[in-house]
């Protein structure tokens, strides 16, 4: 029987005949079902750099899910289904032909099979039961991303409140019943499970923030946010929570120009120059440098404020060797990415433990480790520089100076020039 002329086309641009060389196993993937929604995604995985190795496993592991999971043809597949054909994967030996399963089968299975259909639109989520009490908070989050929230706050409060949700949901039916007491009980429940005290008191921040914007809503009783106290976060640091500016200087001094070297340099450089948050440097753009009229525009985490600074000599040579010399070649706009393929943007945790690692190799001294620890350094250089304390938060891309005054606490100087004031001199 012979092909059609679309099925002729598609048989011949599936990358299945460049990924096996043996006939048999390639006649194998390409006259197996599904053909179309197999090229796809494997079509997909290649634009995205991923390695062949691993498109191969993933090809294999679509081809075993067709049998565990019947599937001739298009069909809604729901995730249960795929974890109990990831446990017959990973039980039966017969299905395994070359080496017999290990531990990560069962992952490597469900994880495969799942984005693959979740790509062709064929996978079904499991049901995930409302929390209680989901349409106020629902409402409360909308709202702090109306008033300029960045997403990473606002999944935060998510977090916070979602606990607190099902612990009162298993008490009270409604808003209108919750009381103050309802809130000391939970805090005194989570305090014996041994959290914190800064967690207690970030825990209790989130829920009096809920509970008034409740109270403005008539939704809940009034007085609840106004009776929840902050615990208290116990006796604070006593000493800068960053490096000195010399160790600073140090980290920019490796002489190593491996690409990993020169990526982390590029980060410390835009970092302790611009005081960048993690999520800033993640959120770094190449087409965010104007090297003509050399500028940095940085989109600042919190509440959105677009800055643009000089762009310094020493900061434009970093950036510029990382790109030449160890950025992978990608169409990802992101300045920084990573090097193993697929080649995807940085997360905050990568960007949080390359410069830890810089930082703890050269034996730096800090309360902080990190681009938060070179955002008070930098901060706490400005102050010795002696700009004040309303320039430096605008710098920052803080609204206002309460963030900012911990720096003058640390700074000696500062404290003496102005116990030398004489207050009779003053008009």
């Amino acid at each position: 029987m012979g092909l059609s002329d679309p099925a002729c086309t598609l048989i011949s641009r599936s990358p299945f005949a460049n990924l096996f060389r043996d006939p048999r196993i390639r006649s194998k993937y390409i006259n197996a079902p599904l053909l179309e929604e197999r090229t796809a995604y494997i079509t997909h995985l290649l634009k995205r750099g991923m390695s062949l190795p691993r498109i191969k496993l993933t090809a294999s592991m679509q081809m075993y899910a067709i049998r565990l999971l019947d599937l001739k043809k298009i069909r809604a597949v729901h995730a249960r289904e795929v974890h109990e054909a990831g446990s017959k994967w990973a039980s039966d030996l017969e299905l395994h032909v070359c080496k017999a399963p290990g531990r990560e089968s069962f992952y490597n299975f469900t994880h495969s099979v799942m984005k693959w259909l979740e790509f062709s639109g064929m996978l079904v989520p499991p049901e995930v039961p409302a929390l209680p009490f989901e349409a106020p908070v629902r409402s409360y989050l909308e709202d702090l991303h109306l008033r300029g929230l960045s997403e990473s706050s606002i999944r935060l409060r998510r977090r916070q409140l979602s606990k607190f949700q099902l612990w009162l949901g298993e008490r009270r039916n409604s808003l209108d019943e919750a009381s103050l007491d309802d809130v000391d009980a939970y805090v005194d429940c989570v305090r014996a499970k041994g959290w914190s005290q800064r967690t207690l008191r970030n825990v209790c921040a989130a829920i009096r923030w809920f509970f008034r914007y409740c109270e403005s809503e008539n939704w809940c009783r009034i007085g609840i946010a106004r009776g929840i106290s902050l615990p208290r976060e116990g006796k604070p640091k006593t000493g800068p929570l960053g490096p000195v500016w010399k160790d600073v200087r140090r980290m920019l001094k490796v002489g190593d120009e491996s690409p990993r070297e020169l990526r982390t340099s590029a980060m410390i450089y835009v970092c302790s120059i611009y005081a960048l948050r993690n999520s800033e440097i993640v959120h770094l753009r190449i087409d965010d440098f104007d090297w003509y009229n050399e500028i940095l525009t940085v989109r600042r985490a919190k509440r959105g404020p677009i800055q643009r600074f000089p762009l310094q000599h020493e900061v434009g040579k970093a950036i510029l060797a990382y790109l030449k010399f160890a950025r992978p070649k990608s169409n990802i706009p992101c300045l920084f990415t990573t090097f193993r393929r697929p080649i995807r943007p940085m997360g905050p945790t990568c960007v949080q433990k390359i410069i830890a690692e810089r930082m703890k190799s050269l034996g730096i001294r800090s309360e902080k480790f990190g681009p938060h620890a070179l955002r008070h350094a930098c901060a706490t250089q400005l102050l010795n520089k002696g700009f004040s304390l309303p320039d430096i938060a605008d710098f920052l891309g803080h609204r206002g100076l309460h963030s900012v005054s911990i720096y003058a606490k640390y700074n000696p100087r500062l404290l003496r020039r102005v116990a030398s004031i004489s207050l009779t001199e003053m008009q």
